[in-house]
C-alpha cells in the first residue's frame, strides 16, 4: 500500500482510499489533587464577584443618599428652614392646639384632606413618598380645584417629568404655590422620593389652597 502526498489519497491493490489522519493525542485525565485546586479557584472567584457586587450596591445607595441629603438641604433653605406644621387641619381654625399635636397626626390629617381632594380620581395616596413620585397626586389635587385647567384624565402614569413640570407649573399658577419642589430632583429619586420634601410642599398646597377653599365657601 502507497500513499500520494499530493492527494492524501492511500493506494491498496489499485483502490484508493482517504489516508486517515493521526489521531489526537487524548487529553490527561486530571488528578484529584488538581480538580481540588480547580474548584478552589472556582469558590475564590466567585466569592470576589460577590464581593464587587455587593460594594457597587452599597456605593450606589451611598451616592443616592448623598444625593437625597444634598437635595434636602437645598429645598429646606428654599423652604426657610423645614416644613411649618399646617393650622386648622380638618377643623375650622383652632392653629393654637394644632400646634402642639404630634408629628405624626400632623401628616395622617394632611393625608386625609389630600384623600378627601382626590377621591374622584383614579389614583390612590397612601404616604408622601411613592404615591407622589409620578406626579399624578400633584395635578389630582390642582385639578380638583381647577378642573378647567387641563384635562387631567388624558395624562399618562409613565410621563413622570411632565406630570411633575404640570402638577408644579399650575399649582404656581392658579393658586400662587410655590415650587418648592423641582422636576429634575423628583425624577433623580426615582419611585421614593424623600417625603419630607413632598410632605413640607404639600403643606404649603395645603395652606393656600384651604385659604381659596374657605374664600370661595363664604361667596
Amino acid at each position: 500500500a502507497t500513499t500520494d502526498e499530493t492527494t492524501g489519497l492511500r493506494s491498496t491493490g489499485g483502490i484508493h482510499t482517504t489516508a486517515k489522519p493521526p489521531a489526537a493525542a487524548s487529553a490527561k485525565p486530571q488528578t484529584f489533587q488538581e480538580k481540588l485546586a480547580q474548584q478552589k479557584k472556582e469558590r475564590e472567584d466567585k466569592i470576589k464577584q460577590d464581593h464587587s457586587m455587593v460594594q457597587n450596591q452599597w456605593q450606589k445607595q451611598k451616592t443616592q443618599k448623598s444625593q437625597q441629603s444634598a437635595i434636602r438641604a437645598r429645598f429646606e433653605q428654599q423652604s426657610g428652614g423645614g416644613a411649618a406644621k399646617p393650622p386648622g387641619l380638618g377643623s375650622g381654625g383652632g392653629g393654637g392646639t394644632n400646634l402642639q399635636r404630634s408629628a405624626s397626626t400632623i401628616k395622617q390629617m394632611l393625608l386625609e384632606w389630600v384623600k378627601a381632594h382626590t377621591k374622584e380620581y383614579p389614583i390612590e395616596i397612601t404616604n408622601f413618598s411613592s404615591s407622589w413620585a409620578n406626579g399624578l397626586a400633584f395635578c389630582a389635587v390642582i385639578h380638583h380645584f381647577f378642573p378647567d385647567s387641563f384635562d387631567y384624565y388624558a395624562l399618562d402614569p409613565k410621563n413622570r417629568a411632565y406630570n411633575l413640570k404640570l402638577g408644579f407649573d399650575k399649582g404656581e399658577e392658579l393658586a400662587d404655590v410655590p415650587q418648592l419642589l423641582d422636576v429634575e430632583d423628583m425624577l433623580m429619586m426615582k419611585d421614593k422620593p424623600d417625603w419630607k420634601c413632598v410632605f413640607t410642599h404639600v403643606q404649603t398646597m395645603y395652606k393656600t389652597l384651604r385659604r381659596l377653599e374657605e374664600q370661595r365657601e363664604a361667596s
